[in-house]
């Protein structure tokens, strides 16, 4: 599965996941006045299910004004960017950004194995 995402005809990144999972784009649009919160983003993140585990991927998140064009493409499978973070959904361990950081690149390397 893949998917690209493109903010006023700018390529920001492709998404993949391989194998069993989900893969999905969330738009977020918040009106909070009492936390003055009105921001406005846009995101991708998925998950893959393994045998022994589920992980749980998430690229960067993109701040958007209003007027933006935003474009999540459906792709053929293939390769993707590196996921910003992840961590297994079915250990009660939370993964600190260090250990974060240096698991990315495996759990890239997971995501883009065919």
């Amino acid at each position: 599965m893949r998917l690209s995402l493109s903010i006023n005809g700018v390529s920001r990144l492709v998404a993949a996941v391989s194998g069993s999972g989900y893969l999905g784009g969330y738009l977020n649009l918040h009106e909070r006045p009492k936390d003055n919160d009105y921001s406005k983003s846009i995101r991708l993140s998925g998950t893959q299910t393994l045998d022994t585990e589920t992980i749980r991927f998430e690229w960067p998140t993109f701040d958007l004004k209003t007027g933006d064009a935003v474009e999540i493409r459906v792709l053929d499978d293939g390769e993707g960017d590196a996921p910003k973070c992840g961590g297994h959904l079915n250990r009660p361990r939370i993964f600190s950004p260090i250990s974060n950081r240096r698991n990315c690149s495996r759990w890239s390397r997971i995501l883009n194995r065919g």
